[in-house]
Parts: structure tokens; C-alpha cells; sequence
């Protein structure tokens, strides 16, 4: 955000006198106004955004020249309660992604494990066993490769996509219990969980 500071020299001091948030920085002043004013380096400090918040500016410094002002800003510890829906979204979304990722079969296949594939080998252990199809049954694994699947091994795939998910859904649900007694409180933490 384009903020500029007013100067001026007190008994050989610079300090800030005014500070204005302005869209264009300085071409936003006249020309006559410009000389007193300066562009100020806002830089934001680094925070996790998940327990951290960076808040209100906190101080304004003036170079002992009176040519540049920055400002820093406050970071605050975001409430409990916050923080563990904010830990626990983040749990969703790295699970879902998980869950959604794929998955390397035994046999070197790798397979979509996305609910559309699920259902895509439901139809083929059902079209298999009423007869409607015959072994084996080609069928594209996620590299694009096409594979000959028996209907055991269209099970053993859906077995293995179920017990994937369900461990990390297991998984899940350990750290929102990790997140409620307060032994999980970070993101990193989460990445390591799941």
C-alpha cells in the first residue's frame, strides 16, 4: 500500500510529522508539497498467517538524513478459537489434496484417487461381476498408461483407494484432536500430521 510521510527537521531531528495513505504515492501531491513528503518503505514482516496477523503500524523511522521513512508493524497472536479453525481449514485443505493426490498400487500402477475414479472402478467391479463385461478390462492409470485389470485387481485397487483415504480421514481427525488440546498450533505441524 503506497503510504507517504510528511518531514521535517526539529532541532537537527527528522521525524514524521503526518502520515497519508495516497493510491499513487507522491504523484498524488502537487509538486510544491512534494519536497516535504516521502515514499514510505512499508514492509510487512513474515508471518504464518495461520496463528499471526501483522496489525497496526507501530513506529515510523526517519534516516538521520530525513531521505526515507519506514515503517514497522505490529504482529499479534491471533485468538484461540481463530487459530484453531484456521489450523483446522488448513487440515482440510492439505487432507483434501492428499486424498485427491493419487496413489502408487503394488504393482507399480499409479491411480487417481479422486471420487470420479472411485466411481469409475465401482462400475467396473459391478460390470464384472453381473457379467456385463469380460476380463480383463482396460483401464488408464494416472500416468496415461493403459492397463489390462482383472476384476481382482479392480478390487484390490478400490481396496487399497479406500484404506488410503481412510487413513488419511484418520489422520485428519487426529490433528483437529491434536488442534483442540493445543499440541498441534502451527502449520508446519499440520504438514507433518497428515
Amino acid at each position: 500500500m503506497p503510504y507517504i510521510a510528511n518531514v521535517s527537521n526539529a532541532s537537527g531531528t527528522w521525524r514524521a510529522i503526518e502520515l497519508r495513505f495516497v493510491p499513487n504515492g507522491l504523484s498524488d501531491l502537487g509538486a510544491a508539497e512534494q519536497a516535504a513528503w516521502r515514499l514510505v518503505n512499508d514492509t510487512r514482516p513474515s508471518v504464518d498467517n495461520t496463528t499471526q496477523v501483522v496489525t497496526t503500524p507501530q513506529d515510523l523511522v526517519v534516516s538521520s538524513d530525513g531521505s526515507s521513512v519506514s515503517m514497522s508493524w505490529n504482529i499479534e497472536n491471533t485468538p484461540s478459537l481463530w487459530t484453531k479453525m484456521r489450523l483446522k481449514d488448513y487440515a482440510v485443505a492439505r487432507s483434501t489434496a492428499k486424498a485427491n493426490g493419487g496413489l502408487m498400487l503394488p504393482n507399480g500402477v499409479q491411480v487417481a484417487t479422486t471420487g470420479e475414479q472411485a466411481g469409475l472402478i465401482i462400475d467396473a467391479i459391478e460390470s464384472l461381476e453381473r457379467g456385463w463385461l469380460s476380463e480383463p478390462v482396460l483401464f488408464q492409470a494416472l500416468n496415461g498408461e493403459w492397463v489390462s485389470l482383472t476384476l481382482n485387481d479392480f478390487k484390490g485397487c478400490g481396496a487399497a483407494i479406500a484404506q488410503f483415504k481412510q487413513a488419511i480421514y484418520t489422520a485428519r481427525k487426529a490433528v483437529y484432536d491434536a488442534i483442540d488440546a493445543g499440541t498441534i498450533t502451527t502449520s508446519a505441524q499440520v504438514d507433518v500430521a497428515i
